[in-house]
């Protein structure tokens, strides 16, 4: 099942897709057109830290990857003990 939304993100525009990211070998993905793309058979909390991580690289296309895996994991550790859970 691919599920869509889109949000608006520094003033820009940008479609978020789930759907399963097999042949490309990536959890998700962000592309410079305004698209993310999210594995939609990772684990929710998992799910959670790629959706923070290519939403970083969305808002500060210079951060490093690095930079951008450690904040997202923080911040998705943090609203997971929040108890912020995906409703199916």
């Amino acid at each position: 099942m691919r599920r869509k939304t889109t949000i608006l993100l520094n003033g820009k525009r940008w479609r978020i897709v789930m759907r399963k990211l097999g042949r490309e070998r990536a959890h998700a993905q962000c592309w410079p057109d305004g698209l993310i793309e999210i594995d939609i058979r990772l684990a929710q909390k998992r799910k959670l830290a790629a959706l923070f991580h290519e939403l970083f690289h969305a808002a500060f296309p210079d951060m490093a990857d690095g930079k951008c895996e450690s904040l997202a994991k923080s911040y998705a550790a943090a609203v997971w003990l929040l108890g912020f859970r995906e409703l199916r």
